[in-house]
């Protein structure tokens, strides 16, 4: 299995979870436009996703900034999960939770390397969450705070990985963001090149340059000169094509004809 929620099976993961495969990137604009994970889901939905996989060379800085806001709101409301319930006040909570956690030994245990994936972090939010379901009531506000806080992760973690580059895709791939000029050349920083259409010379396709086009008959020769300007196609007006007609052939003995016919009549009109 190539992604799993067991720490173990991560530690021999290298520095890049895609290594020895093309690089997945997306543009700055098409982040913009395309739909984010877990961003369609309800909000319960949304916090029961398992996290996507990181890249193991960004999964420290992508959790130490979801942390920081985690903990940034939960002291904005007292405090309540990041440190460790007092043994003091609460000696009976030691009798019940066999595994206590809270954010602050989160926090030590990201500074100390121990969270090699995203999910081994998730699930220590899942134990909190369930330490704190164990021993507070249902309806008691420390349990809706816990929920609420929830609630809020999966917005907070696409916002982490944003900060850092990264775009959680809908089916949970991890994307490295590019600016727009990057977005256009190839790994190795050069330029890409743009594909030509199959049947088209180059040398057709740049602007402001003339085309002549001939057209030959039995009988008449046409020479179409058109002129085509760099302007958008929006304003640009259709302009009449310069046509030369040189006659030849029976366009000549057709004049004769004519003469000859002329002369007879004179000499009719003379005759008594």
């Amino acid at each position: 299995k190539v992604h799993s929620d067991d720490e173990a099976d991560w530690s021999d993961i290298g520095e890049d979870l895609y290594e020895g495969k093309k690089r997945a990137t997306i543009s700055r604009k098409e982040a913009n436009r395309r739909r984010q994970w877990a961003s369609d889901d309800d909000a319960a939905t949304a916090a029961g996703r398992a996290w996507p996989a990181f890249p193991r060379n960004h999964v420290a800085a992508v959790l130490r900034s979801l942390l920081d806001e985690v903990i940034k709101h939960d002291e904005s409301k007292g405090g309540i999960f990041s440190e460790p319930v007092s043994r003091e006040d609460f000696p009976e909570y030691y009798e019940q939770i066999s595994h206590p956690m809270d954010y602050g030994t989160m926090k030590k245990k990201l500074e100390n390397g121990e969270y090699r994936s995203a999910q081994a972090m998730q699930k220590d939010f899942v134990l909190v969450m369930q330490n704190c379901l164990k021993f507070n009531a249902p309806d008691s506000e420390i349990v809706q705070e816990a929920r609420q806080q929830a609630l809020m992760r999966p917005n907070l973690l696409r916002n982490a990985a944003m900060k850092h580059g990264l775009f959680l895709a809908d089916d949970g791939s991890v994307l490295e963001i590019l600016d727009d000029d990057k977005s256009k050349r190839t790994d190795d920083g050069t330029p890409k090149r743009r594909r030509r259409r199959k049947g088209v010379d180059p040398e057709e396709s740049t602007g402001s340059k003339k085309q002549r086009k001939r057209k030959k008959n039995d009988d008449s020769e046409i020479e179409v000169e058109e002129e085509e300007d760099d302007v958008p196609l929006a304003t640009m007006k259709k302009k009449k094509p310069r046509i030369k007609i040189s006659l030849t052939g029976r366009d000549s003995d057709f004049s004769e004809k004519k003469v000859k016919r002329r002369s007879r009549a004179i000499d009719q009109d003379d005759a008594p």
